[in-house]
């Protein structure tokens, strides 16, 4: 049996400014998610969300873009499905102002059992199942944080 998947990932970012002291999370990433279709063998979904600040220079040098916060969220597929928000809640950490961050970047991978080895789709580009075609597919957003 052929299975087609659909899934897009497209955040909604809500970013709450102040200090952490008056507030329990400092990011919230909303992030909307419709599956359908997975193979039965596919028991959850993973979304990673991180919040970056801006490249640094040294020595005349640009670095990647750090890291101020990232954290993650597991939800369960039943029925080959998931529809819903999926809500990634970030803190920076004390001494990391998050006002500092100017990108966010979220992705998502499946997890599931095949032939009783647990296994991780998508997240690297050999290990997945089959979509349907012309589908929407995403499994990575990444851009600017509201302002």
């Amino acid at each position: 049996m052929t299975h087609h998947s659909r899934l897009s990932l497209v955040p909604v970012l809500v970013l709450v400014l102040g200090s952490a002291a008056a507030y329990a999370e400092d990011f919230n990433f909303t992030v909307p998610v419709q599956a359908s279709n997975l193979p039965p063998n596919v028991e959850g979904l993973t979304v990673s969300c991180a919040a970056l600040t801006p490249a640094r220079f040294s020595n005349g040098q640009a670095s990647v873009s750090e890291t101020l916060v990232a954290a993650q969220v597991r939800v369960a597929i039943t029925g080959g499905a998931y529809r819903g928000d999926v809500v990634v809640r970030a803190t920076a950490p004390q001494g990391k102002d998050p006002r500092d961050a100017i990108k966010y970047r979220c992705e998502g991978w499946f997890d599931g059992h095949e032939r009783g080895v647990q296994t991780v789709y998508f997240r690297t580009p050999t290990l997945v199942f089959p979509l349907a075609s012309g589908a929407p597919f995403s499994l990575s957003s990444f851009g600017n944080l509201p302002r």
